[in-house]
Protein backbone atom coordinates (compact mmCIF):
# COMPACT_ATOMS: atom_id res chain seq x y z
CA UNK A 1 0.00 0.00 0.00
CA UNK A 2 1.57 3.28 -1.09
CA UNK A 3 0.68 6.98 -1.16
CA UNK A 4 -1.63 6.42 -4.13
CA UNK A 5 -4.05 4.90 -1.63
CA UNK A 6 -4.31 8.14 0.34
CA UNK A 7 -7.55 9.37 -1.20
CA UNK A 8 -9.17 5.95 -0.86
CA UNK A 9 -8.16 5.64 2.80
CA UNK A 10 -9.42 9.14 3.58
CA UNK A 11 -12.73 8.34 1.90
CA UNK A 12 -13.06 5.15 3.97
CA UNK A 13 -12.22 7.11 7.13
CA UNK A 14 -14.57 9.99 6.34
CA UNK A 15 -17.36 7.52 5.61
CA UNK A 16 -16.72 5.59 8.84
CA UNK A 17 -15.55 2.34 7.30
CA UNK A 18 -12.09 2.94 8.81
CA UNK A 19 -11.17 4.75 12.01
CA UNK A 20 -9.24 8.01 12.03
CA UNK A 21 -5.81 7.58 13.63
CA UNK A 22 -4.26 9.78 16.33
CA UNK A 23 -0.47 9.28 16.50
CA UNK A 24 1.55 9.45 19.71
CA UNK A 25 5.27 8.93 19.07
CA UNK A 26 7.39 8.47 22.21
CA UNK A 27 10.53 9.27 20.15
CA UNK A 28 12.84 7.16 22.29
CA UNK A 29 15.92 7.97 20.26
CA UNK A 30 18.81 6.36 18.41
CA UNK A 31 19.58 2.69 19.02
CA UNK A 32 23.18 1.59 18.49
CA UNK A 33 23.41 -2.17 17.82
CA UNK A 34 26.15 -4.01 19.68
CA UNK A 35 28.67 -6.14 17.78
CA UNK A 36 26.65 -9.37 17.86
CA UNK A 37 23.48 -7.54 16.81
CA UNK A 38 25.32 -5.97 13.89
CA UNK A 39 26.57 -9.37 12.77
CA UNK A 40 23.05 -10.75 13.00
CA UNK A 41 21.70 -7.88 10.92
CA UNK A 42 24.31 -8.56 8.25
CA UNK A 43 23.46 -12.27 8.07
CA UNK A 44 19.69 -11.76 8.00
CA UNK A 45 19.32 -9.27 5.19
CA UNK A 46 15.54 -9.23 5.32
CA UNK A 47 15.84 -7.65 8.81
CA UNK A 48 12.88 -9.60 10.22
CA UNK A 49 15.01 -12.10 12.11
CA UNK A 50 17.90 -9.65 12.26
CA UNK A 51 15.98 -7.40 14.64
CA UNK A 52 15.13 -10.13 17.15
CA UNK A 53 18.19 -9.57 19.33
CA UNK A 54 17.74 -5.80 19.41
CA UNK A 55 14.06 -6.16 20.28
CA UNK A 56 14.98 -8.58 23.07
CA UNK A 57 17.42 -6.05 24.50
CA UNK A 58 15.03 -3.13 24.21
CA UNK A 59 12.33 -5.17 25.92
CA UNK A 60 14.52 -5.64 29.00
CA UNK A 61 15.12 -1.89 29.50
CA UNK A 62 13.23 -0.84 32.66
CA UNK A 63 13.11 2.86 31.76
CA UNK A 64 11.81 2.14 28.28
CA UNK A 65 9.13 -0.17 29.72
CA UNK A 66 8.18 2.51 32.23
CA UNK A 67 7.61 4.98 29.38
CA UNK A 68 5.54 2.45 27.44
CA UNK A 69 3.40 1.59 30.46
CA UNK A 70 2.85 5.27 31.25
CA UNK A 71 1.71 5.89 27.68
CA UNK A 72 -0.78 3.02 27.96
CA UNK A 73 -2.07 4.23 31.31
CA UNK A 74 -2.50 7.72 29.86
CA UNK A 75 -4.94 6.28 27.33
CA UNK A 76 -7.40 6.01 30.20
CA UNK A 77 -9.33 3.17 31.78
CA UNK A 78 -11.49 0.89 29.68
CA UNK A 79 -9.55 1.68 26.51
CA UNK A 80 -9.23 -1.65 24.65
CA UNK A 81 -5.55 -1.72 23.67
CA UNK A 82 -3.43 -4.17 21.67
CA UNK A 83 0.32 -4.04 22.33
CA UNK A 84 2.91 -5.48 19.93
CA UNK A 85 5.89 -6.39 22.10
CA UNK A 86 9.44 -7.22 21.03
CA UNK A 87 9.61 -10.72 22.51
CA UNK A 88 7.62 -13.20 24.59
CA UNK A 89 9.39 -11.95 27.72
CA UNK A 90 8.59 -8.37 26.80
CA UNK A 91 4.89 -9.15 26.38
CA UNK A 92 4.89 -10.86 29.77
CA UNK A 93 6.79 -8.02 31.46
CA UNK A 94 4.46 -5.34 30.14
CA UNK A 95 1.41 -7.32 31.27
CA UNK A 96 2.86 -7.66 34.78
CA UNK A 97 3.70 -3.95 34.98
CA UNK A 98 0.28 -2.92 33.72
CA UNK A 99 -1.49 -5.25 36.14
CA UNK A 100 0.58 -3.85 39.01
CA UNK A 101 -0.53 -0.39 37.90
CA UNK A 102 -4.19 -1.36 38.12
CA UNK A 103 -4.85 -2.11 34.46
CA UNK A 104 -6.43 -5.42 33.44
CA UNK A 105 -3.81 -6.91 31.10
CA UNK A 106 -2.84 -10.33 29.82
CA UNK A 107 0.04 -11.54 27.61
CA UNK A 108 -0.28 -13.95 24.71
CA UNK A 109 2.30 -15.39 22.32
CA UNK A 110 2.56 -17.97 19.57
CA UNK A 111 3.64 -20.92 21.71
CA UNK A 112 0.98 -20.31 24.36
CA UNK A 113 -1.65 -23.06 24.44
CA UNK A 114 -4.37 -22.38 21.90
CA UNK A 115 -7.09 -22.54 24.55
CA UNK A 116 -5.29 -19.96 26.69
CA UNK A 117 -4.90 -17.62 23.70
CA UNK A 118 -8.56 -18.06 22.79
CA UNK A 119 -9.67 -17.33 26.36
CA UNK A 120 -7.56 -14.18 26.56
CA UNK A 121 -8.86 -12.89 23.22
CA UNK A 122 -12.45 -13.67 24.23
CA UNK A 123 -12.00 -11.82 27.53
CA UNK A 124 -10.55 -8.85 25.62
CA UNK A 125 -13.49 -8.76 23.22
CA UNK A 126 -15.95 -8.96 26.10
CA UNK A 127 -14.24 -6.19 28.08
CA UNK A 128 -13.01 -8.43 30.89
CA UNK A 129 -9.45 -7.25 30.21
CA UNK A 130 -8.36 -3.88 28.82
CA UNK A 131 -4.95 -4.67 27.33
CA UNK A 132 -3.59 -7.59 25.32
CA UNK A 133 0.19 -7.62 25.18
CA UNK A 134 1.33 -9.98 22.47
CA UNK A 135 4.26 -11.28 20.52
CA UNK A 136 3.88 -12.90 17.11
CA UNK A 137 0.13 -13.46 17.33
CA UNK A 138 -2.20 -10.58 16.60
CA UNK A 139 -0.78 -8.79 13.54
CA UNK A 140 -3.24 -10.66 11.30
CA UNK A 141 -6.31 -12.86 11.62
CA UNK A 142 -7.43 -11.09 14.79
CA UNK A 143 -10.89 -9.58 15.02
CA UNK A 144 -11.69 -7.21 17.88
CA UNK A 145 -13.48 -4.29 16.19
CA UNK A 146 -13.77 -2.18 19.33
CA UNK A 147 -9.99 -1.90 19.79
CA UNK A 148 -9.33 1.77 20.52
CA UNK A 149 -5.51 1.83 20.69
CA UNK A 150 -2.54 0.03 19.15
CA UNK A 151 0.91 0.20 20.74
CA UNK A 152 3.88 -0.82 18.57
CA UNK A 153 6.56 -1.31 21.23
CA UNK A 154 9.21 -2.87 18.99
CA UNK A 155 11.31 -2.20 15.94
CA UNK A 156 9.42 -3.31 12.83
CA UNK A 157 11.15 -4.68 9.76
CA UNK A 158 8.63 -3.84 7.07
CA UNK A 159 6.06 -1.19 6.37
CA UNK A 160 3.61 -3.94 5.42
CA UNK A 161 3.86 -5.44 8.90
CA UNK A 162 3.51 -1.98 10.42
CA UNK A 163 0.24 -1.42 8.58
CA UNK A 164 -1.02 -4.89 9.54
CA UNK A 165 -0.40 -4.04 13.19
CA UNK A 166 -2.09 -0.65 12.92
CA UNK A 167 -4.99 -2.30 11.12
CA UNK A 168 -5.96 -4.11 14.34
CA UNK A 169 -7.42 -0.80 15.51
CA UNK A 170 -8.70 0.71 12.28
CA UNK A 171 -12.16 -0.83 12.04
CA UNK A 172 -14.57 2.09 11.69
CA UNK A 173 -18.14 2.44 13.04
CA UNK A 174 -19.67 0.92 9.89
CA UNK A 175 -17.48 -2.14 10.50
CA UNK A 176 -18.59 -2.38 14.13
CA UNK A 177 -15.46 -0.49 15.19
CA UNK A 178 -14.61 2.94 16.54
CA UNK A 179 -14.48 6.44 15.08
CA UNK A 180 -10.88 7.02 16.21
CA UNK A 181 -7.89 4.85 17.09
CA UNK A 182 -4.76 5.93 18.95
CA UNK A 183 -1.45 4.64 17.61
CA UNK A 184 1.46 4.74 20.08
CA UNK A 185 4.91 4.14 18.62
CA UNK A 186 8.20 4.04 20.51
CA UNK A 187 9.99 5.78 17.65
CA UNK A 188 13.50 4.37 18.02
CA UNK A 189 15.97 5.04 15.19
CA UNK A 190 18.43 2.44 13.95
CA UNK A 191 21.49 3.88 12.12
CA UNK A 192 21.93 3.03 8.43
CA UNK A 193 18.67 1.11 8.28
CA UNK A 194 15.16 1.80 7.03
CA UNK A 195 14.78 5.42 5.86
CA UNK A 196 17.49 8.08 5.65
CA UNK A 197 17.05 8.93 9.35
CA UNK A 198 17.35 5.32 10.44
CA UNK A 199 13.65 4.88 11.04
CA UNK A 200 11.08 2.71 9.35
CA UNK A 201 9.73 4.83 6.52
CA UNK A 202 6.22 5.20 7.87
CA UNK A 203 6.00 8.73 6.49
CA UNK A 204 4.39 7.22 3.39
CA UNK A 205 1.44 6.36 5.67
CA UNK A 206 1.18 9.79 7.26
CA UNK A 207 -2.22 10.24 5.66
CA UNK A 208 -3.51 7.49 7.96
CA UNK A 209 -3.24 9.84 10.91
CA UNK A 210 -3.06 13.31 9.38
CA UNK A 211 -6.70 13.56 8.34
CA UNK A 212 -9.05 14.97 10.96
CA UNK A 213 -12.68 14.07 11.35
Amino acid sequence: MGPEWADRIRWLQDNQFLAHVDLQDLDLGLIEPNSSERQHLEVHHNLTTGLDGINQRLGSDPERNRRIVEAILDLGEHCPTVVFAGSVEHAQTLAVLLTASGRKARPIWGELARSARANAIADFREGEIDVLTNYGVLHEGFDAPETQAVVIARLVSSDGLFVQMLGRGMRGPKNKGTDRCTLVTTGERLPDRFDQNGRLDVNRYEYLWSATA
